[in-house]
């Protein structure tokens, strides 16, 4: 991984706890500048909460992607998320 690779990650994971996504669960790479974000997606408890939503995951991922490809250097964002049951 190259040094500007390593910076992505890290931008990356602030804007995921930027967001009250837990970092857990979730597999972040970066390679050549396209950034890979996998695996599952839970809130961090004590997050905001959205009036009428149990969890608003479309517009987190779309809020989300949006920070990611504003971070510098960043070519392309591919994001696989499952939802592990909340009980």
């Amino acid at each position: 991984m190259s040094a500007e690779d390593f910076a992505i990650n890290a931008r990356v994971r602030q804007a995921l706890a930027r967001r009250w996504i837990r970092h857990q669960g979730l597999e972040v790479g970066t390679t050549d500048g396209v950034v890979l974000v996998k695996g599952r997606l839970d809130m961090e408890p004590g997050g905001p909460d959205v009036p009428g939503e149990d969890f608003p995951q479309e517009r987190l991922v779309r809020r989300l992607r949006a920070d990611l490809v504003a971070i510098p250097g960043v070519v392309d964002v591919v994001m696989e998320f499952h939802r592990s049951d909340r009980s």
